[in-house]
């Protein structure tokens, strides 16, 4: 049996945000309210990744199927993972991705094709490995015409305290700040050093950072570089 749902399920999402030519973006909440992220980036060929899928309204994926070939669904951890079965069943030629060390829990979903490292290369879009945390999670920078936008799963998250209930409150912390929370740091995080410098490498050039959860923050770079202090 498939992990997660297995018919088309839309929960309580918001419209489309297309925040580039080559990006777009949805919020939405799960059944008890957690709020989750889809980003959707198209690669020179016109392929979309698809990176932690949401089923969305009818409306809203017709308009998506415009935007771009869906290519690539992407679970970016063992732990977002709910949607891939549906949107697999719903575009059977696209490719299910994970991240390496995730490759037998993302199975559990959906038969995974690729691993993030395996996409073929792009000039714009680029979905690889966070350093440092044991290939279990994936991360997507996409360039654009205002710079470049990196989107992460759990490895960043943005969550406002009023939002989280205990426990959930003890392990994402720190909360009300952009942060690598701490339950990743127990459970993924096997190399600070690296993942320290990695945030270091794609400070720079980032305009924006869309972090797994939480609000999306205009100055990506200054973001990166708190997270970075914040190990």
């Amino acid at each position: 049996m498939a992990v997660g749902f297995t018919t088309w399920t839309v929960l309580d999402n918001q419209p489309i945000e297309k925040l580039e030519s080559n990006l777009w973006h949805v919020s939405g909440r799960m059944q008890k309210g957690f709020e989750r992220k889809m980003v959707v980036a198209r690669r020179g060929d016109g392929d979309l990744i698809v990176f932690n899928p949401i089923a969305l309204r009818e409306s809203d994926m017709e308009e998506l199927e415009q935007f771009g070939r869906i290519a690539y669904l992407v679970a970016p951890n063992p732990f977002h993972r709910q949607d891939t079965f549906i949107w697999k069943q719903r575009y059977p030629q696209a490719k299910v991705v994970s991240p390496r060390a995730a490759h037998k829990a993302v199975s559990k979903a959906a038969p995974v094709d690729l691993v993030c490292d395996e996409l073929p290369a792009d000039d714009r879009v680029l979905l690889t490995h966070p350093r440092g945390l044991g290939n279990k999670e994936a991360l997507l920078v996409v360039r654009h015409d205002n710079g470049q936008t990196v989107a992460t799963c759990d490895a960043v998250l943005n969550i406002a305290s009023r939002h989280v209930k205990f426990p959930m409150s003890i392990l994402l912390a720190p909360l009300d700040t952009v942060s690598t929370p701490r339950l990743i740091k127990w459970m993924m995080l096997k190399d600070k050093s690296a993942w320290s410098e990695h945030l270091a490498e794609l400070a720079p050039a980032t305009t924006r950072l869309i972090p797994g959860h939480g609000s999306i923050l205009s100055d990506g770079s200054a973001a990166l570089r708190h997270v970075r202090e914040g190990l």
